[in-house]
């Protein structure tokens, strides 16, 4: 069994992130406040910057924090409000969206795709494991090198 884990740095980042976002909506929601307007007008706002909180706790909270290989081909991936657990063969590919964040990395899978992060402990040992299991899971991106043999480490 191997188990992978986020980096501290990433989750203390995450977690700020989701403290800051209710700050700033209490923020905007004062600077209108202050004209005075029509109470729906302020209910619209206070309602809005509940649904983006909501919506970017939500994001935060289903990306995984650790994932588990076991010796039988199951893979585990826990996050703080959900759990999945596939197996190996069941992963179609790994491979990041060069139109957006290099450090998020797309999982699919037969019943669907997981978001995670890439800047977890060992992740290209992880990538690898996954690889040596299911050759087929087709691997692109930032994470393999010129020739296609492997992962490789950010430049």
């Amino acid at each position: 069994m191997k188990r992978y884990r986020i980096a501290q740095s990433v989750l203390v980042f995450e977690y700020a992130i989701m403290a800051l976002v209710p700050l700033l909506g209490v923020f905007f929601m004062l600077v209108p406040l202050e004209r005075k307007p029509e109470g729906l007008t302020a209910l619209l706002i206070a309602l809005l910057m509940a649904v983006v909180s909501l919506w970017i706790w939500y994001q935060c909270l289903r990306i995984p924090v650790e994932i588990t290989v076991y010796e039988t081909g199951r893979v585990h991936f826990r996050s703080p409000i959900r759990q999945e657990s596939l197996d190996v063969t069941d992963i179609l590919s790994i491979k990041d969206p060069r139109w957006m964040f290099p450090q998020i990395v797309y999982v699919r899978h037969r019943g669907g795709t997981i978001e995670m992060i890439s800047q977890m402990d060992d992740f290209h040992d992880l990538i690898a494991t996954l690889k040596s299991k299911n050759p087929a899971i087709e691997v692109s991106g930032w994470m393999l090198k010129e020739n296609n043999e492997g992962p490789r480490a950010r430049v």
